[in-house]
């Protein structure tokens, strides 16, 4: 199957055309990934993906530049065959400094400062890593990733010296299980900053349910602990009702709410929300219980208006922001 990139004009698509370069043309098979960086020469769109020659039998596997005029390969050399192994790539800083991070089964973790490559070796104490989802996300200066080595299986980031493996502590309270890899990793920016997403699926038997994860840099909050298909896209956006988090997937129902293959939750505009009683990030049961366990009491849990007592004004605050995110 044929692809392409095409670019939207403001009234029309139009395509890039065929990558011509070392004196052929390399149409697109599938492209994995785009991503938009500054390099020396200026702004310009990088395509990951694999590419085919009508001279070759095979497929080979590169990153390709598109300067605004034409395309070119800045990682190929004489062998355009040399598969690199990339599957996504990312921009990001690494101190200062603006770059692109590469990724891929095969390449592990690459980073790209516009003029020299610099390999990071899939590596987690000194344990090979055997097994990764090839993608990543860059949140400020962590990269994120997948993987397994010879003695577990988890999330990982990368702080610009080493890998290291993320805590997990759900405020569900079930033990996470990475026998099925988190499905997609994403980097939401929110309204006071950038988090960390992650989707993953659960397998009971012949079922299976999905939810979504979110890591402020030091804890985790579950944002949707049911959602009865998978979730193939996050963002934040503000449609001019304020600032919500906002789902896309192949879904019909998000925490028991009817949702058709979209939900929007608000963030709380309030800092720190009064609602979020657990402290977890996100208004939900959690919340609710820890209101309904200390009802009636002189109690600092379940307290949202700190008035040092637990009654229906709290119970209100929590209901009335319920399903929200904090921001």
């Amino acid at each position: 199957m044929a692809a392409d990139v095409h670019k939207w004009t403001g009234s029309e698509w139009q395509p890039l055309g065929i990558p011509q370069f070392l004196g052929g043309e390399f149409p697109f098979a599938q492209i994995s990934d785009l991503e938009v960086y500054s390099d020396p020469d200026g702004d310009a769109l990088f395509v990951v993906g694999w590419f085919e020659s009508p001279d070759f039998p095979f497929f080979y596997e590169n990153v390709l530049k598109w300067d605004g005029e034409i395309w070119s390969a800045p990682f190929v050399t004489d062998d355009p065959f040399g598969v690199t192994g990339f599957d996504t790539v990312q921009a990001g800083s690494l101190g200062a400094e603006s770059v692109l991070f590469f990724s891929g089964e095969g390449s592990g973790l690459v980073i790209w400062d516009g003029v020299t490559q610099t390999p990071v070796p899939w590596e987690v104490n000194g344990k090979k890593v055997i097994t990764i989802a090839p993608r990543i996300r860059v949140v400020g200066n962590r990269v994120y990733a997948h993987f397994a080595t010879a003695s577990s299986a988890a999330l990982h980031a990368w702080d610009g010296q080493e890998w290291s493996e993320l805590p997990f502590t759900p405020n569900s309270g079930e033990p996470p299980s990475f026998t099925w890899l988190p499905q997609h990793l994403f980097s939401v920016q929110e309204p006071d900053g950038e988090y960390f997403y992650v989707v993953e699926q659960f397998t009971q038997g012949s079922s299976s349910r999905h939810r979504l994860l979110r890591y402020d840099g030091t804890n985790w909050s579950v944002v949707a602990s049911e959602v009865n298909g998978p979730i193939y896209a996050v963002a934040a956006h503000d449609d001019g009702t304020g600032p919500a988090l906002y789902i896309g997937g192949d879904f019909s129902e998000v925490d028991g709410v009817p949702s058709g293959f979209m939900a929007k939750r608000p963030f709380c505009d309030e800092q720190p929300c009064p609602a979020d009683v657990t402290g977890d990030g996100v208004i939900d049961l959690a919340d609710l219980n820890a209101v309904l366990g200390a009802f009636g009491q002189a109690s600092d849990s379940g307290d949202a208006n700190g008035d040092g007592s637990v009654d229906m004004n709290d119970l209100n605050i929590v209901l009335g922001a319920f399903g929200a995110v904090c921001k």
